[in-house]
Parts: structure tokens; sequence; C-alpha cells
């Protein structure tokens, strides 16, 4: 047995140690239990076991009632409650009219009063009292149940919440919606908050998912991903990193390099042989030396080098004690991000660095969708701060969850949020007495570090006055979050070539990544990295767009257009199935002739792709007659394009769909003008939603590239109108309102034409109808950035109703962002403040924060108090702050 006793296992895995406070921490009764029916202190049975109390109040005084608080009823709310009482009293199983009167008592509360607690409160109580009477009627409903202990929340005490809630399970054991808001719940409630509690929470949840044969399969395996993505940013957020990546790289392994022999095997027969596998210490997906579980039942373990990453150097020297503590905390998290290895004579020092099977096994599950497998991959770079998300909206939950995205709460990224000198007014009627060259929204919308949005090739590749994916300021982030990083992440790359199902598209991003990283002995890596993997895969035209790219961003764009005219007169003797994305090589190469200056070499190119033809591309100027060919063949080529592109993912039908609109948008534009090429892509967006009346990612994608022709043309200096771009980004963000490049592009074209309050309308008008982390951070950022000055208390006052927002309050980005706010404008009061009021709403993270960044604001005895606090939270502690 290996580190340690494998007899009892927690929420954090197996247990290193028992100590006096974990014991005084144990639950009586467990979750299981109550969901599996065995009766708790509470559970009395009889009539006490029906979880709602319903009012017995009429129907037609439910929406009456305010308590002892005088609430001021407009005739319109009279009339309409009204209304829906006597409909309710005529037909009391109205679901639509229950949630009307709920909706409606929503005007009771006016902007200016969202302070006033008293009134909350009654309004709260009332809507508690008709979501009562409403489960009378509809006792199982969801929805229903999910917005009374919402209510609820706002009124009861933890103790009451936390028994309510348990007898909800356990009735509804399978929803994930009620799963989902408990979950919440538990994770930010800072009086009974321990990581332990949660991630033995996220167990539960998976092994009941996991069971699950009501739910549809794709759903099933999305809702058992996003719940190990939340257990992982948990355990990550809250020290214990190691454990977070040895679960991807666990499930991983199981699901994309089990051996044929086993997969007709059950779930549990497999993980039993899985085990095996885990415990032979051979070298794990994204480790040098990983062949994969397969592969490694030909290895002998003990031919195996078990060497780790270097530990840091923890000598403190003469550093006082809580300055002593900071360091070796922060060098240990740095270096010690990999999970440990070695034999059992290698005993640790901290019994957390080394992972179990018992520490993965309860959160795993069986991944059976190409789509599932190709997420765990994207989702353990984006643990390790590798923001490529490789085609997935801005709707998607994952974007749309604060808990798994705490991208700018570390040093590194946050200062990528601020101004690069701190320009601030503190009344809107002060001035600057002199100008600075500082960059705003207008000189430089693509610095917003913000980067939800669908990854498509123009944000991988390409201009370099467009949005990036990866830039060399995230590379600096990425490598300031880990110790040697980089070769880890570059073997993520290349050994998910060998899964069962190979993500298409990976090896470009792996030369975007090393583009980014080093400056330009990055971008001569990345070169050498594209001709090596071209060697073993000539017939990938991907690759030779990114073989091509790559020289670009060296400055060689004579080296590119030979890399480009290479591919393009070999591709046609490749397989059909490796033709496909030729449309890709003709506009990437179109596209960077027109940046350098020559559109009329650009147009041949396009007319040459259009036409089919074959030999070498004309340097001359294309014929009108040619030129109409050639739009009538794209257009129908296009046609055929969109009737089999599903719009549901980006796959290999998608991106064909997009480069052929790329190409013949860009070849209208060049031929015609912008009003032809516009027409082009409205026809495709019509074609779009006619088909899918729901927003897909391909209809993002089209937004996207519509609004970067858009913006070309008026960097061209040719006739622009404003009213334009704003029309497409408004219909855009209709359909995407957390669409960054989108909204960036909106604010930068009204920032041309000084019209700042549009931008905000615009923006407190998506917050009305969507409110979302992605959108409060995006408005902080823009405020800063709108004009070479801003203006504090605005700024603030964004801060506030952000983190006042039920979306976003849990963001612990947006908490470590306004602390920093205010130490920048030199306030410690309210940064030591803001900082109590973070952990309370977050109380997984931010601890560490006292002991350095802001340790003027705190005396010696509140730092050591807080390392208490982070003990009693279970939050790894590393080392000891000596008294």
């Amino acid at each position: 047995m290996r580190y340690a006793s494998k007899i009892n296992t927690h929420g954090l895995g197996a247990v290193r140690y028992q100590d006096f406070k974990r014991i005084l921490r144990e639950t009586p009764i467990s979750l299981e239990r109550l969901i599996a029916g065995e009766p708790g202190p509470d559970d009395g049975g009889g009539a006490d076991a029906d979880f709602i109390a319903v009012s017995s109040v009429p129907l037609a005084k439910l929406a009456q009632e305010g308590g002892s608080v005088s609430l001021q009823e407009k005739p319109r709310f009279t009339e309409e409650t009204a209304r829906l009482n006597k409909r309710l009293g005529e037909r009391p199983n109205d679901l639509a009219a229950w949630t009307e009167l709920i909706k409606l008592q929503d005007d009771l509360i006016r902007p200016d009063d969202q302070a006033k607690m008293s009134l909350l409160t009654a309004v709260n109580e009332k809507r508690q009292s008709i979501y009562e009477a409403a489960l009378r009627e509809f006792p199982n409903n969801v929805n229903l149940l999910s917005g009374y202990m919402r209510v609820c929340q706002e009124l009861w005490d933890t103790a009451t919440l936390l028994t309510r809630w348990d007898r909800i399970l356990k009735s509804h054991s399978h929803s994930i919606t009620l799963w989902k808001q408990y979950l919440d719940f538990r994770q930010t409630n800072s009086s009974t908050f321990t990581v332990t509690s949660c991630i033995e929470l996220y167990e539960t949840c998976i092994d009941i998912m996991r069971s699950d044969i009501r739910t549809d399969m794709e759903r099933r395996e999305e809702i058992l991903l996003h719940a190990l993505t939340r257990a992982c940013s948990l355990l990550a957020q809250s020290g214990f990193i190691e454990r977070a990546v040895a679960l991807y790289q666990a499930m991983i392994e199981f699901n994309c390099f089990c051996p044929p022999a086993f997969t007709t095997q059950s779930y549990e027969q497999r993980m039993g042989m899985f085990e095996g596998f885990w415990d032979s210490e051979l070298p794990r997906f994204g480790e040098e030396g990983a062949l994969g579980w397969a592969s490694s039942l030909m290895q002998d373990p003990s031919s195996m080098d078990f060497s780790c990453l270097p530990e840091g150097d923890f000598t403190i020297g003469n550093a006082d004690p809580i300055s002593a503590f900071h360091r070796e905390e922060t060098i240990r998290e740095f270096h010690n991000w990999l999970p440990l290895r070695g034999s059992e004579d290698d005993e640790p020092d901290d019994p957390y660095r080394a992972v179990l099977y018992e520490d993965v096994s309860t959160l795993m599950f069986e991944a059976t969708l190409p789509q599932t497998r190709h997420q765990l991959v994207h989702n353990l770079l984006h643990l390790l701060a590798v923001q490529l998300n490789s085609g997935v909206s801005s709707n998607a939950e994952f974007f749309q969850d604060p808990f798994v995205h705490s991208e700018h709460a570390n040093y590194s990224a946050a200062n990528l949020f601020w101004p690069v000198e701190k320009h601030a007014l503190q009344h809107p009627t002060e001035v600057l007495s002199t100008e600075q060259g500082q960059a705003t929204l207008e000189s430089d919308p693509f610095s917003v570090p913000i980067k939800t949005y669908p990854q498509s090739t123009s944000t991988t590749f390409g201009a370099s006055a467009w949005f990036r994916q990866w830039t060399p300021q995230d590379a600096k982030v990425f490598q300031d979050s880990g110790f040697q990083r980089k070769e880890f992440v570059r073997n993520i790359f290349l050994q998910s070539q060998n899964m069962l199902a190979s993500i298409p598209d990976l090896m470009p991003l792996l030369i975007a990544f090393e583009s980014g990283c080093d400056g330009f002995s990055g971008t001569k890596r990345a070169q050498k990295t594209a001709k090596s993997l071209l060697s073993t895969d000539r017939m990938n035209l991907s690759l030779w767009n990114a073989f091509a790219q790559t020289e670009i961003g060296r400055g060689k764009t004579a080296e590119a257009r030979k890399v480009y005219e290479t591919a393009l007169s070999s591709y046609r003797s490749f397989p059909a199935e490796n033709q496909r994305e030729s449309p890709l090589l003709y506009f990437m190469m179109a596209d960077m002739e027109y940046q350098a200056g020559f559109p009329d070499k650009s147009l041949s190119i396009l007319v040459h792709f259009a036409l089919d033809e074959t030999g070498q591309i004309s340097e001359e100027l294309p014929k009108p007659t040619v030129v109409l060919k050639a739009r009538k063949a794209l257009g129908q080529r296009l046609e055929i394009l969109v009737a089999s592109a599903s719009g549901l993912a980006l796959g290999p039908n998608e991106r064909a769909l997009l480069d052929a609109l790329s190409c013949y948008g860009l070849l209208e534009y060049l031929a015609q003008g912008w009003k032809d090429a516009q027409r082009i892509y409205e026809q495709v967006l019509d074609s779009l939603r006619a088909r899918d009346s729901s927003p897909t990612v391909l209809e993002e994608v089209v937004f996207e590239e519509y609004i970067r022709l858009l913006f070309q043309h008026a960097r061209s200096g040719a006739t622009f109108k404003p009213g334009l771009m704003r029309d497409i980004a408004e219909r855009g963000l209709a359909r995407f309102p957390c669409n960054i490049l989108i909204l960036t592009m909106y604010g930068w074209n009204e920032a041309r034409t000084k019209m700042d309050n549009r931008v905000r309308r615009l923006l407190d008008l998506q917050l009305s109808k969507s409110p979302s982390h992605i959108l409060w951070t995006f408005a902080i950022w823009a405020e800063l950035h709108q004009r070479q000055v801003y203006n504090v208390n605005l700024v603030r006052s964004l801060f506030e109703r952000a983190l006042a927002c039920p979306s976003s309050k849990h963001s612990v980005s947006l908490w470590y962002l306004y602390i920093q706010f205010e130490q920048r404008e030199g306030d410690l009061g309210k940064v030591k403040t803001l900082f109590f009021r973070a952990i309370q709403e977050c109380p997984w993270k931010l601890y560490m924060l006292p002991f350095h960044r802001i340790r003027a604001a705190f005396d010696d005895d509140e730092v050591k108090d807080i390392v208490n606090l982070m003990e009693e939270k279970e939050l790894r502690v590393r080392t000891t702050l000596e008294a």
C-alpha cells in the first residue's frame, strides 16, 4: 500500500490523517442515506414528511400580503393581480398563471429599492406564499421547486434550508436542475462549506447520474462532464490541483485509451481493471513517455523512471513568519501541480501530493460520445490556463457557469485587465491636464482579456488586427501559473493523436500554442513542429495552413506564399476526405495577400478556387466575365454546403461551409463591393435561422466572420456607416448575448462615434435580459477602456451591481478584480471589507491575498486567524505558519 491508508474515504479521497476538528465536522446523516430513504432526525414519517407546508390563505389574498412593510402597488399591478387571482380561482391547475403571478411580484421592486432589505423580505415572503400554493397543485414541478428554494434561501436559516433540501432531493434525486442549485448553495454557504463535504456531494451527483437511464445519453454525458468540470475547478481553486489534474488524466486514460479487449465489459469490470493500471505507476496522459492504458499492458513498470518535477527552493532566509509562510506556499503551489509519482519508499511530506485510485474513481464515469471525450482534453487544457475551446458556443453552460472560471483571479491575468497606466477620474467633471498615450477600446479593441467566443480559423491564425484565442500575453499568464507546464501541455496535444476518437484540427492548435510562447523562439519551435508533423501527415491541409501561418508570424510572407503554393499544387492528388479542407487554404492565402496590400492577387486566388482551376495561380487581375462565372460557381457550392451543415457543432461540414463562405464573401467584396458581400452573409444567416430557430454555434461564427469583413471594410478608408456595424452586432447579440467578440466590436464602433452611453445602454439591456458574470466583467472592462480616463465611482458602482447579481455574486474573478481595483485606488479600508465579503460569497478561494497582495490592510493576528479559517474550511495549507 502506497503513501497512506485506504481504509476510509472522504470527498478529498483517501483520508490522509484524522484530527479532532474533522471528527467534530462529521455529519451524522449523509445525503446518500436520505436519498436511499433511511430515516434521519427530522424524518418522523406521517404528515411531517410532506416537505411543503401549503399556506391556508385563500388564493384571492395571496398576492396582497405584504407583511409588516407597506408595499406600493401601482394600479396596473392591482388589476393584473385581480385578473390572475380570478383565473386561478377558476382553474387552479393553470401553471402558466401561477408563473405569471410569481413574476408579477417583481413589479413591487424598483431599481432604487434594491438596498431596502425590509422591502425585499416582504416581497420574498409573498413569493414564498404563492410558490407554496402553486406547489400544492404541482408538487413535482422542478421549476417551481427551484424557484421556491431560491426564495427560501433569502428567508430561512441554514439548518432549515439544509433539512428542506435533503427532503426535496430525496424525492427528486434525478433532477439535474435541483442538483445544480443545491451544489451552488452548498458551495457558497460559508457557514457550512468545507471542501470535503462539497466534493462528497459531487460524488453523489455523479453516482446518481451515472446510473440514470431516463435521460438522453447526449444530455446525460453533458451533465456528467459539467459536474466533473466543476468538481475539478473546486479542487484546483481550493489548493488540490494534483487531484484535479489526476482526475482528467484518469478520465482520458479510461475512456480514450481503453484496451480493445475490455470494451465489451461492464463499467464496473473495466474500473476494476483500470485500478491495476493506475496503481502500476506507469506514465499517464500528458506525462513524458505515456503510451496510454491500452499500450501499457505490454510495459514493465519496474523499468520506468518515476522522476518528478524538481522541487522549488524553500529556503526562506530571515523573512518574518508571515512572509516566509506566503513564500513557501507560493513556491510549493507553483512547483507541485503534477501528481507525485514514485514507490512506497518515497514518503512525501505533504500526503495530498500523491493521488490514489480512491481519489479519482468516485468522480469518474463512462464517456461514450466523441464530443465528450474531446471536451475532456479541452477542459484539462482550460484547467492548466490554456484557453483554447475548439468551437464552443458562448451560450454553452461551460462559459456561463462562474464556478468553473477564475481566469482573472491571479496577479498575472488581472494585470491584463487594467489600463496600462492608471488614469482615473474621481468625479465626472474632472479632466486630465495632459493627454496620455493610453490604449482604448477604439485604438486597441483586441486586447480584451475575456475569451468568450467560439474559436475559429480567424481567431486562431490570420491577420494581426483581429481577435486571438491565444496570444503572447496569454502564454505569459500560463507560464506564471505552474512550473514546466509547457512540456506537459505539448504532450497532451501530441498524445491526443492516439486516442480512440482522435480530435480533428488539434495539431494546428499545438502550433498556435507554441507560436504564442517564448516570443521569437516559440515561433521557431512552432515552425519546427509543423515541419515534423507534416513529415508524417502530408495530406493534412490544416497543418499546411498552420505551417504557412508560422512563417507569417516570423514576418516572412514570401515563405508563407511558397508553402501555400506547394500545398495547393498537390492537394488534388489527396483522397477526397483530405481535399475537403482546400477552401481553408485558398481563403487564408487570399486573406494574406489582401492584408499585405495586394487585392488583385487576392481576387485571382479566389477565382482560381471558385472555378477549380489547376496549374499556377495567375498574377493578373481576372476579367469581369471570369469573375462573374466564379461568383456563380461559389454561390452554387455554398448552397450545397449550407444544406449539409447541421450547425450544432463545428465539424468538418460546418468548417467547410465557413471557409467557403469566407471565400465567397471576400470575392464579392473585392469584385463588387460591400453590399454584395453583405447579401451573401445575410442569405446564409437567413437559411440557418429558417432551419433551426434556436441559436447554433455555426450561426455564431458566421456572425463573427461577417463582422470581421465589415471591420476590414471600415479600416480600408472606404465609406462606412456606423449604423451598419451597430445593426449587425445588435442582431448577433440578440442571439448570443455573451459573445465578447461581437460586444467588443460594438464598443469599438460606438467609441469611434464617441457614443459612450449607447454601449452602457446596450449592456444594461443585455444584463436585464440575461445577467451573466461574463457580461458584468466585460461591462467593467469596457468602462475602464472606453476613454483614456475612467470614472472611479462609475467603475465601483458596476462592481457593486455585479456582485449583488445572483448570476455573478459568486464569481471569484470579479471579487479578485474588485479587491485589486480598490487597492489600486489606495483605499485599504475598502480592500479589507471586500476581502471578508469575498470569502463569504466564495469560501473556497482568495484566502492567500492578505499574506502578500493586500498585506498592509491586515495585522498579524488577523492573518493568523485566516490560516485557522482555511484549515476549518479544509482548504489546502501546505506549510505551517510559525507563531
